[in-house]
């Protein structure tokens, strides 16, 4: 199972949190970079650095959750109960 883990947590747009970099193998990406507004807008331009170090086949303590064996109703209901 592939699963996207979203690497920008810092706003790129005013306060706002627009720009997406996903990967696979979160463990590969090291840091995801603010380098400032471009000239004529509000929206940064963002970069990253590659954990070159990382090894793939190394996977040794990634969690790895069984989402096809969940209780889908029981999750349902228990957002549903959420005030």
């Amino acid at each position: 199972m592939t699963v996207l883990t979203q690497r920008v947590t810092l706003p790129s747009q005013g306060t706002s949190l627009l720009d997406l970099v996903m990967t696979t193998e979160p463990e590969l990406l090291d840091e995801v970079i603010d380098f400032g507004c471009f000239s004529n807008s509000d929206h940064m331009m963002l970069g990253w650095k590659l954990n070159f170090d990382y090894n793939s086949n190394n996977l040794g303590t990634r969690v790895q959750y069984g989402y096809r064996r969940m209780d889908k109703k029981a999750i349902l209901y228990e957002l549903s109960v959420i005030d």
